[in-house]
């Protein structure tokens, strides 16, 4: 795995939120990059739009690095596709769990 960078989101000197950006984060699919990863929102923060936020900043810097897509892995539904991020297919992840794959077009 290769790290791109990380953003994070601070409210008064405490941090909120954060985002990475990776190589990858799928084994199973070394032909998709780079990935965004690891978006959390602290709980008393979420629904304002330190999300969102942060995924357009990692687009941003996505962008400048000369890519033309990103993708991500999640177990949330009905989330990133408010970012304009598009449901590409399931990707199983052993014991019987499975994730869903999304990209986001630069």
């Amino acid at each position: 795995m290769i790290y791109l960078g990380t953003y994070i989101a601070l409210y008064k000197n405490e941090l909120v939120g954060i985002v990475s950006l990776w190589r990858n984060d799928l084994c199973s699919r070394q032909d998709l990059y780079p990935w965004m990863a690891g978006l959390y929102i602290k709980e008393n923060y979420r629904n304002i739009g330190i999300g969102t936020f942060l995924q357009n900043k990692a687009i941003e810097l996505i962008r400048r690095f000369g890519y033309k897509k990103l993708y991500l892995i999640t177990e949330h539904d009905n989330y990133y596709e408010k970012n304009n991020w598009k449901f590409i297919e399931n990707a199983p992840l052993g014991n019987g769990k499975i994730e869903k794959v999304y990209v986001h077009d630069i």
